[in-house]
């Protein structure tokens, strides 16, 4: 599940996932953007024994209306990089151990010359 809340040039995204590894790859696609995670997962209680998967929130505020329209341009370019994530990883994974498959899928989304589905984002002044 992922909600992204967007008020003046505040964004905030809420992100859930029950595949920490797609979580963790997907925190650290915004390794150089200031922005901050916060985990938000609630521990078990008496009541509620279950274990949820862990949610991920991520705040940040744009310095102007540019500042903030390459942020979710990033955002959204990063978000087809998540959808083919479990694709790509299990394909890759025939071929690589999976510590290297990390790092490929990692560098290919660093990359910002485009995505799995040919989206070429536009280039940043």
């Amino acid at each position: 599940m992922l909600v992204i809340h967007v008020i003046e040039r505040s964004v905030t995204l809420t992100y859930t996932d029950v595949h920490i590894q797609r979580l963790l790859f997907f925190q650290s696609l915004f390794e150089h953007w200031a922005v901050r995670w916060e985990d938000t997962t609630r521990a078990p209680t008496a009541t509620w024994r279950t274990v949820s998967p862990p949610v991920r929130r991520q705040e940040t505020t744009a310095n102007s209306e540019a500042g903030l329209t390459d942020y979710l341009a990033f955002l959204g370019s990063r978000l087809a990089f998540l959808i083919d994530w479990n694709r790509a990883r299990k394909r890759l994974r025939l071929l690589l151990p999976k510590r290297e498959t990390m790092a490929l899928l990692k560098w290919a989304a660093d990359q910002t010359s485009g995505t799995w589905r040919g989206y070429v984002p536009a280039a940043s002044s």
